[in-house]
């Protein structure tokens, strides 16, 4: 609230301020309630910044948050408070790679990835893992219903997919290739102007 405070100091003034303070609170008290349902865990980073290399090009990233689980390895947390969709990180040309990024690019042994849908009536865990139960609400690739999840049989596939994706178009962006090739064809451009 004072981040926001101090770029716009008309927009949460006085009794709207109070407000959003009290929604956020409830909020994040629902949140780390449901967290409590958890098996034992470790936060270990958040908001932690790495650099990442795929095909060439390099980014500077920043994850929301890694958490070192008892069963072994790590996961690798987004936080959404809109939509999580996990099938946004399969297939060619992913819609939403910045998980699989993190997972591949952070030098930890990532055994899980998961947006963390924070939105009031609606926490839950939503994500893909190695094993069943490293988290609640993430399943394996394997028993994933989406279509695209049926290109990957495990895991170890599904990590190997996803390098091959990033170094592609990493090499692609590099390369400085731009033409025009819409992913979804038509619905792709439904929101174009002709």
């Amino acid at each position: 609230l004072e981040r926001a405070r101090r770029r716009r100091p008309d927009a949460l003034g006085g009794r709207f301020a109070a407000l959003e303070r009290t929604r956020l609170v409830a909020t994040a008290l629902a949140w780390l309630e449901y967290e409590r349902g958890r098996g034992d865990f470790e936060v270990v980073a958040t908001e932690r910044k790495i650099t990442v290399a795929f095909g060439g090009v390099s980014a500077n990233v920043k994850l929301d948050r890694m958490d070192r689980l008892a069963a072994g390895g790590c996961a690798v947390i987004d936080y959404k408070t809109g939509q999580a969709r996990v099938g946004a990180w399969l297939g060619a040309r992913p819609d939403e790679p910045q998980l699989p990024m993190y997972a591949l690019g952070s030098g930890e042994d990532v055994a899980a990835i998961a947006f963390a849908r924070v939105k009031p009536g609606e926490n839950a865990f939503r994500g893909l893992a190695r094993e069943e139960n490293l988290l609640p609400g993430t399943t394996l690739v394997s028993k994933d219903r989406s279509r695209l999840a049926a290109g990957y049989a495990d895991w170890t596939q599904l990590r190997e997919g996803w390098r091959r994706e990033l170094e592609a178009l990493g090499r692609a962006f590099a390369a400085g290739e731009a033409r025009l090739d819409p992913k979804d064809g038509p619905a792709t451009c439904a929101g174009c102007a002709e």
